[in-house]
Order: C-alpha cells, then sequence, then structure tokens
C-alpha cells in the first residue's frame, strides 16, 4: 500500500515526533526515511533536538522552503513489510528494534576487540588458511554458523559473526549449538545463519599445462585434416573451462534460509552506501520476526489440523449413522419378509387341512426359512454398530 503527502505534508509530519516512530507508522527504517526527506528537500530535526524538547529547552526548527519543482512536491511512501505482516510478529520487529535502540545509546564502554567464544573458535578454524591465497572456505558444524568464503575476507568475516553474536545476545537471545550449526534462539525458535561471499564471473585465462593440452589437441586436429580424414572438433577436447567464478569480497547474511512467503527480510548484502555491519540491529531484529512468523504458523497448523480433526470425527459420525440406518433397513426388511412367509405359510395350512407329505414339508420348510430370516429370533442378537465395523472406502 502507498500514501501520498506534499512537501508541507511531510514536513508536519516528520517535526510532530522523532523520525523514528514516524518511520515505524510506515513499516520503514529511520534510515529510509531520512533519504526520502533528503531527496524530497524536506529539513528534519537533527540530533539532539527532541531531547531539547522533553526539557522543555529552546529547540530551532529548521524552516520549509519553497520549490518551484513540481516532482519534488509529490511525495509517494510505499509502506514497508511490517505492514503486511501479523500483529505479533510486526510487535516482535518493533520491540527487538526498539531494544537494541535504547542498548546503543546506553552501552558502556569497553574493549571492543574481545571475541565472542564462538567467534575466538572461528577465528582458530580460519587461522590454517593463507588469509592472500584467495582459497575458497566452507565451514558447517554445531560451533559455527554456515561460511563460504574466501580467505581473503577471513578477517572481516570473524568480525561480522562476532558482532552479529553480540547484538543477539544484547537483545536477549541466546546461542545454540545444534548438529546442523550454530542458531540463534529466539522465544525457542532456531534461527539459522549463514554467511557467504559473492563471486565475479571473469574470463578464464589458460594455465601452462592447459594451453600446452589444448596446443598439442589443435595440432592433433591439424594433422588429420592434412590427411583428409574427418576430425570430430569436440571430441576429446581438454576441459579448459571458459569462466571462472572469483571472489568479490561482498558478503550476503541469511537468517532463516526457508522461504515462507511472508515478506519478512531474510537476505542481507553488502551494498555501495553501506556494510551489513551498519544494519545488524534491523538484521536481528528481522530475527525476531522470524522466530514470530514461525510460531504463527505453527499455530496456524496446529489450527488447521484441529480443523481436519474436527471435519474427520464428523465425517466418521454421519458415516456410521448412515451405516446403522441401511444395517437397520437390511433387519426390518428380512423381518418383514419373515412375517410375511410366516403368514404366507399359515394361510396355505389354513387352504389344506389335511396337506400331503409334500405340501407339509414345503410349509415347514417356508417356517423354517422365516425363522433362519427374522433377526429378531437369529442366533446372534442384533448389537448396534460401532466406528470398527466402518471401512476405510466407507469413511470417505
Amino acid at each position: 500500500m502507498k500514501q501520498v503527502f506534499t512537501r508541507k505534508d511531510l514536513y508536519d509530519l516528520v517535526w510532530s515526533k522523532p523520525m523514528t516512530k514516524v518511520a515505524e507508522d510506515f513499516g520503514l527504517s529511520d534510515v529510509a526515511l531520512h533519504k526520502i526527506c533528503k531527496k524530497h528537500r524536506v529539513p528534519n530535526p537533527g540530533l539532539g533536538y527532541w531531547a531539547k524538547v522533553a526539557a522543555n529547552k529552546p529547540a530551532k526548527k529548521t524552516p520549509l522552503f519553497e520549490t518551484k519543482n513540481v516532482d519534488l512536491n509529490k511525495i509517494v511512501i510505499r509502506e514497508g513489510f511490517a505492514h503486511s505482516l501479523p500483529d505479533e510478529i510486526r510487535t516482535a520487529h518493533a520491540e527487538v528494534k526498539q531494544k537494541l535502540r535504547d542498548q546503543k545509546i546506553n552501552l558502556p564502554s569497553k574493549d571492543q576487540k574481545q571475541l565472542h567464544s564462538y567467534a575466538e573458535l572461528l577465528k582458530k578454524k580460519l587461522s590454517s588458511y593463507k588469509p592472500g591465497s584467495g582459497q575458497w572456505v566452507k565451514i558447517a558444524g554445531p560451533d559455527f554458523f554456515s561460511f563460504s568464503i574466501s580467505s581473503v575476507t577471513a578477517d572481516r568475516v570473524v568480525g561480522l559473526a562476532n558482532n552479529t553474536m553480540q547484538e543477539a545476545e544484547r537483545a536477549g537471545f541466546r546461542l545454540f549449538s545444534a548438529e546442523a550449526g550454530l542458531h540463534i534462539e529466539i522465544d525457542g525458535e532456531l534461527i539459522p545463519v549463514s554467511i557467504t561471499e559473492k563471486t565475479e564471473r571473469v574470463k578464464h585465462t589458460p594455465t601452462d599445462t592447459e594451453a600446452k593440452a589444448l596446443k598439442k589437441w589443435e595440432d592433433e586436429c591439424e594433422r588429420e585434416r592434412r590427411h583428409g580424414r574427418p576430425v570430430l572438433m569436440a571430441f576429446n577436447r581438454p576441459n579448459v573451462p571458459e569462466w571462472d567464478n572469483k571472489p568479490s569480497g561482498q558478503l550476503i547474511l541469511e537468517i532463516d534460509d526457508h522461504s515462507h512467503w511472508d515478506s519478512i527480510p531474510r537476505k542481507f548484502s553488502d551494498r555501495q552506501s553501506s556494510r551489513i555491519e551498519k544494519r545488524l540491529s534491523w538484521i536481528i531484529s528481522s530475527a525476531a520476526a522470524c522466530a514470530a512468523a514461525a510460531k504463527v504458523r505453527k499455530q496456524e497448523s496446529a489450527r488447521r489440523a484441529e480443523e481436519e480433526r474436527l471435519r474427520e470425527i464428523a465425517r466418521r459420525k454421519k458415516a456410521l449413522e448412515e451405516k446403522r440406518f441401511e444395517d437397520l433397513d437390511e433387519k426390518m426388511g428380512h423381518w418383514t419378509k419373515a412375517e410375511t412367509m410366516r403368514g404366507f405359510a399359515a394361510a396355505a395350512q389354513k387352504a389344506y387341512p389335511n396337506p400331503s407329505v409334500q405340501t407339509q414339508a414345503w410349509i415347514d420348510w417356508i417356517l423354517a426359512a422365516a425363522n433362519r430370516l427374522d433377526p429378531l429370533i437369529s442366533r446372534t442378537s442384533p448389537r448396534l454398530l460401532e466406528d470398527s465395523d466402518i471401512s476405510p472406502w466407507e469413511n470417505n
């Protein structure tokens, strides 16, 4: 959903309350809202303005200047991902983001070089690779996030992983070591984290060995042509790649690697203007949203399962009732036929008061058959049918 403002509308809005609050109303980050204001030349309060207002001290308000540029006067703001989410998820995202923001303001001064214990393990693991070799490194295991990087970015990756771990713990979450890897545990939900390095596709330069192999193959092909023999150019050609994937130095941090189409951002990449490290608060708050979304999905799944269970009970109840009526109709039909047969036998006895042996045998057979057919005098007493009497195909 989008909203349209004039410069005056936005100016009044950003001077009515802190930018962070205005941004949250749109489901945006305050950085994104700052960029919108800058693009449309709308001045906004500087650092310390709202502190002065809260302390009842004079605070200077920058006036809005007029512009003849019509395009600048039309401001379209599209609501961020949070506005499309259920309340539980949106609340989890906002609470963690606010908590990290508050803690950052009151963060005590300390030695930032101290690494998290899991980051120390990562540093030790990466120390076996030569930093400048460009060697591709893949790391996984109970004590590690998932990594796929080059050795060139090893130092930066250790720092990024360390800051991610510390930011998660500052938000009140803990790291959970599982067989599938190191996760961030948020309200009982495990959120996986992976850090990968982008690659650039560059033209492959053959090595000396590859160049010699190609030259030998080309000479053989040329020799075959001179002798007038057919040459299959692709046959037996040395396997030399045309392109190489070269590490770019740009990193991607991904959380909760499952796609759920819920609009929560899960993949964060280096940008020209900023690196991932600048967005760790946003990343951790998105992880909290992912955990809340997982809970919502579980609740929804449980609700659907319960609805299906109740539908199944209703189906079985209906099928059992239908089966009982079928059984009753069958028994009533047999009883009615047995009564009719007895009546017929009595009428025959009356019609033939002195029956022959053969006629009497016929009448006796009718009476015996009626007794066998009658469910009320059969050897087994009638019983009410139960669930176990319903076959699966009848239930469906």
